[in-house]
């Protein structure tokens, strides 16, 4: 007979009798249906910029829930939007596997660029409007960032995401207006026989003063 420690791991067919002090029943077969049990849920990437669903990490066979004993799974329309933990387990058609916890992190995407003053008079470089975190390109879909010391020297079109240690907002268009500056006054003439007005001297444009910081 086999000992009742043997191990039945596979399904198969044993074959069973039973007794008593006096007598034994006719040996009968008995088939034993061993089913294999999914592998437990790893989830590979579980850190994300914004709120996802459930949809959008789950794979085939799993189920959610909130806690280690709930009975009511989650749908899988469920929105995760805060760092939590839920509990997963892998279904067949038969068995379940262990219920495991796997931890949500949603980190919060960066408010978009937004640049209050972009018309200047000479050129600028980027040091000279960028803000923490901001990163600039040439155009939309630039994979190279420009360098902080990129000189805008005409007016054109830049574009820039917010970034910080986790996530990266959006990438909008900032167009940055760059006006001439004038060329520096040059009086030809500056000695007069009597007085003179401003007005016998000026030109266009010219504005005059009585010091260095009038």
């Amino acid at each position: 007979a086999l000992a009742n420690t043997f191990t039945i791991s596979e399904t198969t067919t044993l074959y069973v009798e039973n007794t008593n002090e006096n007598c034994t029943s006719e040996r009968v077969a008995i088939a034993i249906t061993i089913n294999s049990i999914p592998t437990v849920p790893v989830l590979t990437e579980n850190t994300f910029c914004e709120a996802i669903s459930i949809n959008d990490i789950t794979q085939n066979g799993w189920v959610w829930y909130n806690s280690s004993d709930a009975t009511e799974a989650l749908a899988n329309t469920f929105t995760i939007s805060e760092t939590t933990t839920l509990y997963v387990e892998n279904t067949n058609e038969n068995c379940a596997s262990e219920r495991v916890a796997i931890t949500i992190t949603i980190n919060t995407i960066p408010t978009v660029p937004v640049l209050t003053d972009n018309t200047f008079c000479g050129a600028v470089a980027i040091n000279d409007i960028t803000q923490n975190g901001w990163v600039w390109y040439n155009s939309a879909d630039a994979t190279e960032a420009l360098a902080n010391t990129f000189a805008i020297n005409e007016t054109t079109t830049l574009y820039v995401e917010n970034t910080n240690e986790n996530c990266t907002s959006e990438r909008v268009p900032i167009a940055i207006t760059i006006n001439s500056i004038p060329t520096v006054p040059v009086l030809t003439e500056n000695t007069f026989c009597g007085a003179v007005s401003i007005n016998d001297i000026t030109q266009n444009g010219w504005v005059w003063y009585n010091s260095a910081d009038a």
